[in-house]
């Protein structure tokens, strides 16, 4: 028998609209992380229990595709289910469906589990791949998270800034939706205005508070497809690449 899907009615607010009036993709990938752990907790895996066997869960790749941007106050419902696991990641699907039952939001996720005090990814355990297999194995977004790929030689705008204690989440280091604000602040007004279509994120470093990283983006254009990428680096590490899709 396959598993039940994970699911939530959730009113569209002010807040999570950006200055052209569409649906920010912070706000989305903060309803995915929402529903990340609001089904995790409800399997036995929240993140109380997990830090009882000294480990937390990292999102290490996301992607996301807005088909149609909601109004605000619109009722929408969030929909997620896991894919089956491998050793050392979880897959999870997630919809974001209108009044009408239409999916307007699609994407996907990655998810590792990380040792505490060791800071590594660690492996699956029985249980995890236990839970997670039997679920509707649909895929919301076809072949999983895209890896993105950053020429540095063709950076175009390198920006600094330092990381904030309001950026950090409940496992001291910035949480992966900041992430997207990073993105997008390396973005024009024209751009933002044209429309955002897709976002997609790789997490490669966590990243603590205090520390000065720069910004680099440069830009890519195929018809009348264009794409910003983007990357954080700190030092000589890449913590974070990232691509976002225009209309």
């Amino acid at each position: 028998m396959i598993k039940q899907r994970h699911s939530f009615k959730y009113a569209v607010k002010t807040s999570d609209m950006d200055f052209n009036n569409r649906i920010s993709p912070f706000a989305v990938l903060d309803l995915f992380q929402e529903a990340a752990v609001m089904h995790a907790t409800k399997l036995g895996f929240s993140h109380a229990n997990m830090l009882k066997r000294g480990l937390f869960w990292i999102m290490s790749r996301v992607s996301v595709e807005i088909i149609q941007s909601p109004s605000v106050w619109d009722e929408l419902t969030v929909e997620t289910w896991p894919l089956k696991p491998k050793a050392i990641e979880a897959r999870r699907e997630t919809e974001i469906k209108n009044a009408d039952g239409k999916v307007i939001i699609r994407g996907t996720s990655r998810w590792c589990l990380v040792d505490v005090k060791a800071r590594t990814i660690a492996r699956l355990g029985n249980d995890e791949v236990k839970i997670f297999t039997g679920f509707d194995e649909n895929e919301a977004f076809a072949g999983g998270a895209l890896k993105v790929d950053y020429d540095v030689s063709r950076t175009l705008e390198s920006v600094k800034y330092v990381s904030a204690m309001s950026d950090l989440d409940i496992n001291m280091h910035v949480n992966n939706v900041v992430y997207a604000r990073y993105a997008l602040n390396m973005l024009s007004e024209s751009e933002i205005k044209q429309g955002i279509k897709g976002v997609h994120i790789n997490y490669t470093k966590e990243l603590m508070p205090g520390k000065e990283i720069t910004l680099q983006s440069y830009r890519e254009e195929s018809g009348e497809a264009k794409t910003i990428k983007i990357r954080g680096v700190l030092d000589t590490d890449t913590i974070f690449k990232a691509q976002v899709d225009l209309l």
